[in-house]
């Protein structure tokens, strides 16, 4: 199917973002996908692929990394930064109190995007010429497979009778979350919680922040009342269970990863049950 192929591509691209630019490179499918999405007259999937995808970065990346092997971050800028995650997600829900992602909204989500980057300067680091190859080669591959993606989701939405928001939901957003749920792994088994818990939450406050803001400024978003009232308050639900591994010192237990493996099937369940009423 074109979506498989369109997820295989946006791997390929995360791939080589991570080799030019390092772990950030994960947060590049979500970007690309909304922005094809918009660009090809459906918004409604990209804000689904937005919203989806930072649920699946804390229910699916974080819950698979901390099954594979327990985390225990030790970093104070990760500590800093984790709260973050749900001052974003309320800032959208905030700014979309009108049911409309306005473009003087996404200025504002911008604006506190680039606040965000200027309070954690410390962990942004430019690439190197060798990696800004990798990186401009990342990019090129992961425009190819959003492409390739945005039209298999409309496809198969169409087949099974389900809408482009749905489709973004859970079969896009859990693609373009795939490569930073391999990588998560990966790093996991080699003790670098930090590394996991970072990416997990930069990727969040970057969906919330730069995402939906850059895609708003391109399109106006409008939202409906089940999104405003329902997603939304999920997203944050997902973001608020981040905050025991805050109080825990940075750590998230087997059986915490597996809570939070649970909650996502259970939201992909709920949304699938949706779609079929």
């Amino acid at each position: 199917m074109l979506l498989f192929a369109g997820v295989a591509v946006l791997a390929l691209g995360a791939w080589l973002l991570v080799r030019g630019i390092g772990w950030a490179g994960v947060c590049g499918p979500v970007l690309v996908v909304a922005l094809a999405a918009v660009a090809d007259d459906r918004p409604a999937l990209a804000l689904g692929t937005v919203l989806g995808a930072n649920i699946a970065n804390i229910g699916l990346v974080l819950g698979l990394a901390a099954v594979v092997r327990p985390l225990r971050g030790t970093s104070p800028l990760v500590s800093a930064a984790l709260p973050l995650v749900l001052v974003s997600t309320l800032l959208v829900w905030f700014v979309v109190g009108d049911n409309v992602l306005s473009r003087g909204d996404a200025v504002v989500l911008l604006l506190a995007s680039a606040g965000v980057v200027a309070y954690l300067r410390p962990a942004v680091v430019a690439p190197s010429r060798r990696g800004a190859g990798f990186a401009l080669l990342g990019v090129m591959v992961l425009v190819g497979g959003a492409i390739l993606t945005v039209r298999g989701a409309a496809e198969t939405a169409r087949f099974v009778g389900a809408s482009s928001l749905m489709m973004g939901l859970t079969a896009v957003a859990a693609g373009a979350s795939l490569p930073a749920a391999v990588v998560a792994v990966r790093a996991t088994r080699r003790g670098e919680s930090d590394a996991v818990l970072g990416t997990v939450i930069g990727s969040n406050i970057f969906g919330s922040l730069f995402v939906l803001g850059a895609t708003a400024l391109v399109t106006p978003l409008r939202l409906s009342d089940g999104i405003v009232m329902q997603e939304l308050p999920a997203v944050a639900l997902f973001a608020l269970l981040l905050l025991p591994c805050l109080a825990n010192g940075l750590r998230v237990s087997r059986w915490e990863g597996a809570i939070l493996l649970a909650a996502y099937l259970g939201f992909v369940a709920w949304q699938v049950t949706t779609a079929v009423k």
